[in-house]
């Protein structure tokens, strides 16, 4: 009995001085240089979400808000040995009203407050993207292509190969009939193969039909807010906005104008990227 008591004695001992090394560390911590300073400033880096906005049939997406993760940033500059606000930790705070799950509305742009821009070009049967792949390649953007099931029948290895490479991938259908097999049977391929996570319609006129077939599949519906007619490169300079999605056509005119398109978005300052990247609502900051 006396060596039960004095194994719980012992246990006793241990625990307590467990417990009172944990709260001298705690109290040490919080006593920190690093971690005063953090708590002093630390609301100032906070950031509240955007929520996005709707109008109608109409959507442009949110931002995600940012909150500091204390403990977090604690050890990290902890690591480094002194404060430095560029070594916050940041945890994310999704926006009440969100795009994500938002299958039911026409996404007419990106966020402006993200300054992004989105070229889509829209891929047909024999269309030739191989200019368009070799000028991003060399100006190190990413840009999405809307094709059709028969360009994509004849390229399948290509589609693939894109979207290896961080190009989007959207969703032409057939003739844009979203009621039409071929849609699933491109999604099935987009999404099993291609590993595509968020898969994209189009449409240039609102279509009920359309918008519930791609509902359904859990496709988001892009209705771009700049669609070229005839002169790429001084239609987009008469319109363009942060946010953008332009839709262009894979002809001579956007082939020879491309460079030069790609080249005055840039001198502007916005980021081009794919569609995917401009649609999200992840903060970047």
């Amino acid at each position: 009995m006396k060596k039960i008591f004095s194994y719980l004695g012992a246990i006793s001992l241990i625990l307590i001085s467990f417990m009172i090394s944990e709260h001298t560390a705690s109290v040490m911590k919080e006593n920190d240089e690093i971690m005063t300073k953090i708590n002093e400033k630390y609301e100032q880096y906070n950031k509240e979400p955007l929520d996005a906005t709707i109008d109608g049939n109409t959507i442009i997406p949110g931002i995600n808000g940012k909150t500091v993760n204390i403990e977090e940033s604690y050890k990290e500059m902890k690591k480094l040995g002194a404060y430095n606000p560029n070594y916050y930790v940041y945890d994310e705070i999704k926006p009440d009203i969100s795009i994500t799950k938002t299958y039911d509305k026409y996404i007419i742009s990106g966020n402006k407050e993200k300054n992004m821009i989105s070229l889509v070009f829209l891929v047909h049967d024999n269309d030739d993207i191989t200019n368009i792949i070799n000028i991003t390649e060399k100006q190190n953007v990413k840009v999405t292509f809307f094709i059709d099931s028969e360009w994509m029948q004849k390229n399948n290895d290509l589609t693939i190969a894109l979207i290896n490479n961080n190009y989007t991938i959207g969703n032409l259908s057939i003739n844009l009939d979203y009621e039409n097999t071929e849609f699933i049977w491109m999604n099935n391929i987009l999404k099993r193969i291609g590993k595509q996570k968020t898969n994209y319609c189009y449409a240039e006129i609102e279509n009920e039909a359309n918008l519930k077939a791609c509902k359904n599949q859990k496709n988001y519906t892009i209705k771009p807010n700049i669609i070229i007619k005839k002169y790429p490169l001084q239609e987009i300079k008469q319109q363009i906005k942060s946010g953008s999605i332009i839709a262009l056509s894979v002809n001579e005119k956007t082939n020879n104008e491309l460079e030069l398109i790609i080249n005055y978005i840039k001198s502007k300052g916005f980021i081009l990227t794919n569609l995917s990247e401009n649609l999200s609502e992840k903060n970047n900051d």
